[in-house]
């Protein structure tokens, strides 16, 4: 079993093209953890490989506004 802590750490070295499939097929939480984990610099990399209305989702979750279903 891999940490998210690493599997950040692999997203951090992908470009968001690369993101965007495996991204979609993941759980709003599983999204979230990755994203929690990974540096502030490459944060905004995740909200590049999410089409809007998923990036748009993904930020209420973070922002406390609205709950996963």
């Amino acid at each position: 079993v891999i940490s998210i802590k690493d599997l950040a750490k692999t997203y951090e070295s992908m470009k968001p093209e690369e993101m965007k499939p495996i991204l979609s097929n993941l759980d709003d939480g599983t999204v979230i953890a990755i994203y929690n984990s990974m540096s502030s610099r490459n944060k905004k990399t995740i909200f590049k490989a999410l089409n809007p209305k998923r990036a748009a989702e993904i930020t209420e979750l973070l922002a406390g506004g609205k709950k996963e279903d």
